[in-house]
């Protein structure tokens, strides 16, 4: 049994080598029926603007003739858009096919594809180059990356970069400017005259005032100033335009109170129409109407006062008159004198309404003490009346003189109106600073177009063998990188200065 295995073995073996040299000797036949190309497989990365030239070399198993090289329609697969074949041209060089004598023959064959890019859209297509010979066919697999040139996307992160830096200038620089600019809008609206209800004429000059700062200053570029004028401006008209109808009762009671002086002229006339329209003037500077209805009842106060001690004066000179003797009433007519030229000192400050009540309480004693004397007068002469018709006297009573009447000179009051409720070297220090303020601005900037713009240029464009193929999206990634790269430069630049004045770093230093 051990002796027939081993026999079986060797017989094994001998048939196995047999069949191997048969293949090794059969395999040059072979390949030198099939055909081969070279390169297998073409695959270009170009541009957009290119033609691009690829040698080939076609090994035939006979001659070449009847070869043929016909190219397909390059087909990008995300959307079916496509280079046509007829931007696609081979050139076969028959001249210098070469036959191969060696191995059993054949022949070697160069061709020229030149394939026209220009205008092509970006993208990955892929296609085939058919080849045709007397033995039968090839394909051979063509894959063309086609990407924009770098002029347009560099425009594009370009274009982003300035957006973003104008943006961050017109943040730091404009948008305050701007901001107070439209909130003075609705302020310059109510000053208009035909804006109804029509703003008191105070307050539109305060508020036109006050307009001329915010302008000015802003003008200046002064902001701090243009925020604290434009506030106290905001304020004023707000503290009007809730309460309008209770500001507009107190300014005509003021304007009543005007008319009624004009239309009674008196001594002391001017000095009211001033206090009037002092107070009419200070009337926005009133911390609320409830301050600036007091001032105006304290100036009716006022009124009032003064015209009740002129009919006070009035009277007690009236009775002065009636005195008999003669003596008395020159006495009394000093006192009333007296009293005139008190008043007429009179200050007519609604501060002062204490001196017109003490003048009042003046007046009053003094007519009390004048009708007694009054009294005592008609006690004496009741007395002396009936004396005389007693002891008939002359056959009739005596007659009393009578006083002429005494009148109250340059005393002239109103009507009472209706009122309602550096180092040891400057200069060289100055140089050195300016310096590295440039020095600062150009590194800001540099962190910008070097590091962050340049480094989105490569990921986006100079890596992606087919930009363009999204369109317009591959363009306004580029623009959305360089605007970025703005805003990272503040944040940057921000976190990195943290001194005064590093809020300003958009802005190069003064030279």
């Amino acid at each position: 049994m051990q002796h027939r295995l081993r026999w079986c073995g060797w017989w094994g073996g001998v048939v196995v080598l047999f069949v191997g040299l048969g293949v090794v000797g059969l395999s040059p036949a072979v390949a030198q029926d099939m055909a081969s190309v070279n390169p297998a497989q073409i695959t270009i990365n170009a541009y957009n603007n290119e033609v691009i030239i690829r040698n080939l070399r076609i090994q035939l198993p006979g001659s070449a003739d009847g070869l043929e090289l016909v190219p397909s329609d390059l087909v990008r697969a995300s959307d079916g858009r496509a280079i046509p074949a007829q931007q696609i041209s081979v050139t076969l060089d028959n001249s210098a096919a070469v036959p191969r004598t060696s191995g059993g023959g054949g022949t070697l064959v160069s061709s020229v594809v030149q394939i026209d890019l220009r205008g092509a859209a970006g993208g990955e297509f892929a296609g085939e180059l058919l080849v045709r010979h007397a033995q039968g066919t090839l394909l051979i697999p063509l894959t063309v990356r086609v990407k924009h040139t770098w002029g347009l996307p560099l425009l594009a992160l370009l274009g982003g970069l300035v957006a973003g830096i104008g943006l961050t200038t017109y943040r730091a620089q404009v948008q305050p400017l701007d901001e107070l600019t439209a909130r003075l809008k609705p302020l310059v609206a109510a000053t208009d005259p035909t804006t109804q209800p029509p703003m008191p004429e105070p307050f539109r000059a305060a508020l036109n005032e006050h307009i001329f700062d915010v302008t000015a200053a802003l003008n200046g570029r002064d902001l701090g100033t243009a925020r604290t004028a434009l506030a106290t401006a905001e304020g004023m008209y707000a503290q009007w335009r809730k309460q309008r109808e209770a500001w507009q009762q107190q300014f005509d009671h003021l304007d009543a109170l005007r008319e009624t002086l004009a239309a009674s002229p008196f001594t002391k006339q001017e000095q009211f129409t001033h206090q009037i329209a002092e107070l009419e003037r200070t009337a926005p500077q009133a911390s609320s109407v409830a301050d600036f209805a007091k001032q105006v009842a304290q100036t009716q106060q006022l009124a009032q006062s003064y015209l009740d001690q002129r009919t006070a004066l009035q009277q007690l000179a009236a009775q002065v008159g009636t005195l008999t003797d003669p003596a008395t009433q020159e006495q009394w007519m000093a006192a009333v004198r007296a009293l005139q030229a008190e008043y007429d000192k009179l200050p007519l400050d609604a501060k002062a309404i204490d001196q017109h009540t003490a003048f009042a309480t003046k007046v009053v004693a003094q007519r009390d003490q004048l009708e007694q004397v009054l009294l005592a007068e008609q006690e004496e002469r009741r007395t002396r009346s009936l004396d005389a018709e007693s002891f008939e006297v002359g056959g009739a009573a005596m007659a009393t003189p009578k006083a002429p009447a005494m009148t109250l000179q340059g005393i002239e009051l109103p009507p009472l109106p209706l009122l309602g409720a550096v180092g040891s070297n400057p200069s060289r220090s100055a140089s050195q600073a300016t310096w590295r303020l440039w020095l600062a601005f150009l590194l800001g900037y540099g962190v910008v177009l070097v590091l962050l713009a340049a480094g989105g240029f490569a990921e986006l464009y100079a890596k992606n063998a087919v930009f363009g193929a999204n369109g317009w999206a591959d363009y306004l990634a580029l623009m959305a990188w360089g605007f970025g790269a703005e805003t990272s430069r503040v944040a940057i630049t921000g976190m990195a200065g943290g001194v005064p004045g590093s809020n300003r770093s958009s802005d190069p230093p003064a030279a």
